[in-house]
């Protein structure tokens, strides 16, 4: 094997990133920023470790053939989703370049010279992972959906046989404050100053700001259009708790609800005898069914703007009947999607008999995208377009939208007596939240493709017709 390179960090690393890969830690954490990159450190330093593992004879024989022998050293890199998979992937693959030998897309192997096997493996389903022994493991993204026993429970067990030589590395964003069990169990224990600090621990952290690549205007960009938090969060790597329980905290009636009158006037449509779907680009109704009751929003796409336009909630109300004059969740979603030329209709997915009830009916309907992660990420959306840019926000809610308003105000963090500090990403599900649900679904379908740096209404001249007077009005955003 001494004629083996071992592949050497890519650019030169920041001081924090050298840190890094020179701890001798069994278990090295980096809650790094976005985009400052935490995941390439993790790459280099788990094919650093195997082929130094390999040269020192830290090993396991090999026994049999082919794609199912025993590994001389057995890496796995697991990330919440499959799809979440392909970052580290990549990066793994650009580390070994000539060094791969074999690749098993099937099974998620990938061999290495050296009878040197790394595994890719999805968190959402454990029972996958068991049996395995292993050398090494490295959890990416683990904010973003990892269950804390997926570490605790089954991939410590993993590296026993290999200990004290076995490792694991982690790598995420600072999401979920200093409650989330990845600061609790990993990140408390590599900070030397923390009374939990053990030295089989350590943890390392950077801001975006040290990526090359990365603009200091785009970091501003973000500034701007991120809840102040979640900026400090993402960008320059914060663990800090909410300040207090609101989920949405730039939320602000004086500039989140609108008139009608006032919204036709912002998008320069007529006051009388036109619809304010006429300027808008698409429509989409959220559903939440619930168990018992549920709401249906409907959501106007202005291009840069969203706007909430009407609601409905009822409990007590059918599905769906088999007579279709009948009236049913189904029968009310159609009047809705008639009433607004609403494109498509997203439902919470855990409904699938509804989404086939809707479909039956010529509606255009779509399960909301669920899985680890999702929750929060959809929160984080609704938060980005309530967030002020430039002293105006993106998402707008229409008065007569009571329940919505009343969700979006209660909407609030579980709060973690034993610390005092409420749990950032860990909604307190006993608030009702049928309506807010709804709307995020509709949400993420109609802004999931946009630009994340908002282009701004700018000031213009739209005409307009105020009853028999006619009029130009120059509006100003």
């Amino acid at each position: 094997m001494n004629a083996v390179t071992i592949p050497q960090f890519p650019f030169s690393p920041h001081s924090g990133q050298i840190q890094f890969l020179a701890s001798k830690a069994r278990f090295k954490a980096a809650s790094a920023a976005v985009r400052s990159g935490k995941s390439t450190v993790a790459a280099v330093d788990m094919v650093q470790a195997a082929y130094n593992d390999l040269s020192h004879g830290h090993v396991n024989p090999v026994r049999g053939e082919g794609k199912n022998r025993r590994p001389a050293w057995h890496g796995l890199v697991v990330a919440p989703t499959y799809s979440m998979l392909a970052e580290p992937k990549r990066l793994v693959f650009e580390t070994v370049g000539a060094l791969k030998t074999d690749w098993y897309e099937a099974g998620g192997d990938l061999w290495l010279q050296g009878n040197i096997l790394i595994s890719f493996r999805s968190g959402d389903d454990p029972s996958k992972l068991e049996g395995l022994r292993l050398n090494g493991a490295w959890l990416d993204e683990v904010t973003s959906g990892i269950a804390p026993d997926l570490w605790a429970a089954t991939i410590r067990q993993r590296l026993a046989d290999f200990a004290p030589h076995s490792r694991a590395w982690f790598t995420s964003k600072p999401e979920g404050g200093p409650a989330h069990w990845f600061h609790r169990e990993i990140v408390r224990r590599g900070t030397p100053s923390d009374p939990t600090y053990d030295p089989n621990y350590s943890h390392h952290t950077w801001t975006t700001a040290i990526n090359p690549r990365i603009s200091l205007d785009e970091i501003e960009a973000s500034r701007a259009e991120l809840p102040d938090r979640i900026f400090r969060s993402r960008y320059l790597a914060s663990w800090e708790a909410p300040a207090d329980g609101r989920v949405f905290e730039d939320w602000d009636p004086s500039l989140h609800i609108v008139s009608e009158t006032a919204a036709k006037l912002r998008y320069g449509i007529a006051l009388s005898g036109r619809s304010l779907r006429s300027m808008a680009k698409d429509a989409a109704i959220g559903f939440d069914p619930g168990f018992r009751g549920g709401a249906a929003v409907v959501l106007l796409d202005y291009g840069d703007e969203i706007l909430a336009v009407e609601e409905h909630t009822e409990a007590g109300l059918q599905s769906w009947a088999d007579d279709e004059r009948e009236r049913s969740w189904a029968s009310v979603i159609l009047g809705l999607k008639n009433r607004w030329q609403a494109s498509t209709v997203i439902v919470d997915s855990e409904f699938p008999e509804m989404i086939s009830q809707l479909l039956r009916r010529g509606l255009n309907a779509t399960g909301a995208q669920k899985g680890p992660g999702s929750v929060r990420a959809g929160l984080l959306q609704v938060r980005s377009w309530l967030h002020p840019h430039e002293g105006q926000p993106r998402l707008r809610v229409l008065e007569n939208c009571k329940q919505l308003v009343a969700d979006i105000e209660a909407a609030s963090w579980i709060y973690d007596k034993r610390n005092g500090w409420f749990v950032d990403g860990e909604l307190n599900e006993s608030i009702p939240s049928h309506c807010a649900d709804a709307m995020r679904y509709a949400l993420h379908f109609l802004v999931q493709h946009k630009p994340v740096t908002p282009r701004r209404f700018m000031n213009r001249m739209v005409g307009r017709s105020a009853g028999v007077f006619g009029g130009v009005r120059r509006v100003l955003v």
